[in-house]
C-alpha cells in the first residue's frame, strides 16, 4: 500500500487539489478504516483465481498497479471515501493498461 500511495503522491505533485484529497483520506473517510481493508481484501477481478486473497494481502506487481489505480481514481472522484465501485474500476483500469502494454509489445513484433 505504501509504495502505491507514495507513487501516486509523486504523480500528483502538480495537481494540488487531488494531492490534498489523497492526503486527507483519513480525515474524509466515514470510518476508522479509511482504506476499507476488509473490502480490499475481498476484491478480485474476473480473471483472478478463487484462491486470490484480495488487494492488500500480497505484495506483487499486480496488487501495486491496482492500488495505484485506486488511489488515482479516489483522488479524482467526488466522494470522500473509497467505495466498492472505485475498487472495481481500479481493477478494470489496471487490466486494460496491462492489455494495452501487451498489444504494444505485439505490435512492435509485427511492424
Amino acid at each position: 500500500i505504501a509504495s502505491s500511495w507514495s507513487h501516486v503522491a509523486g504523480l500528483l505533485q502538480r495537481d494540488e487539489k487531488r494531492l490534498k484529497k489523497l492526503y486527507a483520506l483519513p480525515d474524509l473517510s466515514d470510518s476508522k478504516d479509511p482504506l476499507k481493508s476488509e473490502m480490499l481484501s475481498q476484491a478480485r477481478g474476473d480473471e483472478d483465481p478463487p484462491t486470490y486473497r484480495g488487494l492488500i494481502t500480497r505484495y506483487g506487481e499486480k496488487e501495486r498497479g491496482r492500488l495505484l489505480q485506486l488511489f488515482l481514481i479516489y483522488s479524482k472522484a467526488p466522494r470522500g471515501n473509497i467505495s466498492k465501485d472505485m475498487v472495481k474500476l481500479a481493477i478494470e483500469d489496471h487490466k486494460a493498461k496491462e492489455k494495452a502494454e501487451e498489444r504494444k509489445v505485439l505490435a512492435k513484433k509485427v511492424y
